[in-house]
């Protein structure tokens, strides 16, 4: 209960010899992944984690691999999955591990809590680390960034992969009127392509403004439709160009537009490329 996790805290946080903290780990190693889905356990099993013994750290992080799709997809055995994925930092073979389970639960992105372990890994660990799930995501480009979960993942990886990867699949995506009508369609696809603007610069940012503004009449979402020209009115065909600070107070969140809830693009126009 809460009382008993705030003095269980207090403990693991006196612990120093390795004794006291073998102790520790040997009376939670069969419950740690009943607690990290707890909770209150939950909070018990970060601390643990995040002490300075590499015996805590190596029996967590094994359990919290043996079952990672459950305790990833659980509200509360999602912070300890960020936790590690922060606390394994120095350990090349955990990290490695991690990375292999998030490449095996490809459909992570899809769900509402799994989503955001792959968005804090590729925050922590960067594209390259995480080439294979960049690689699976931009695969499922358009049917990924049309759903609300995985759509924030998609811009994760536009952010965080190398320039030559987004140039590709910039082109790929502008390459099919069908597919620009998908995103342009879409609530969450439009933020992704708001993303992708963002992160691409020179021919193909100007390829996909072009793309935008040809196949804008196709999206049948008239307020979406009324700040895309806007905003391509704005940049006055300019590439290069960044928008003002009204452009970006003026554009609304998913909420204050009625497009649905979607909190993490309450700023679609965090920071364009010049």
């Amino acid at each position: 209960d809460r009382r008993g996790t705030h003095a269980l805290l207090a403990l693991i946080g006196l612990l120093s010899a390795d004794a006291e903290q073998a102790t520790l780990i040997n009376t939670m190693k069969d419950h740690i992944v009943e607690l990290a889905m707890d909770q209150h356990g939950t909070h018990v099993v970060q601390k643990a984690a995040a002490c300075r013994s590499r015996l805590v750290k190596q029996t967590i992080f094994a359990a919290v691999l043996a079952s990672f799709r459950q305790v990833a997809q659980n509200p509360f055995g999602l912070c300890v999955v960020k936790k590690c994925i922060t606390e394994s930092a120095g350990m090349r073979n955990v990290e490695d591990q991690l990375i292999v389970a998030l490449t095996r639960e490809a459909d992570l992105v899809q769900n509402m809590y799994g989503n955001y372990a792959v968005q804090h890994a590729l925050e922590t660990w960067g594209g390259e680390r995480m080439r294979e799930v960049v690689k699976q995501v931009f695969a499922r480009f358009v049917v990924l960034s049309n759903q609300k979960c995985s759509s924030n993942v998609v811009e994760k990886c536009l952010i965080y992969t190398d320039e030559e990867t987004r140039r590709h699949v910039v082109s790929e995506t502008t390459k099919s009127p069908d597919r620009m009508n998908m995103l342009l369609g879409s609530t969450f696809g439009n933020y992704v392509l708001l993303r992708a603007a963002e992160c691409v610069t020179g021919p193909p940012l100007k390829q996909l403004l072009q793309y935008v503004e040809r196949h804008l009449r196709h999206t049948p979402n008239k307020r979406i439709r009324q700040r895309w020209e806007q905003l391509l009115e704005g940049l006055g065909g300019d590439p290069r160009a960044r928008p003002s600070e009204k452009q970006r107070r003026e554009w609304p969140s998913p909420a204050q537009s009625n497009l649905g809830s979607h909190a993490a693009h309450a700023t679609p126009f965090a920071a364009w490329s010049s």
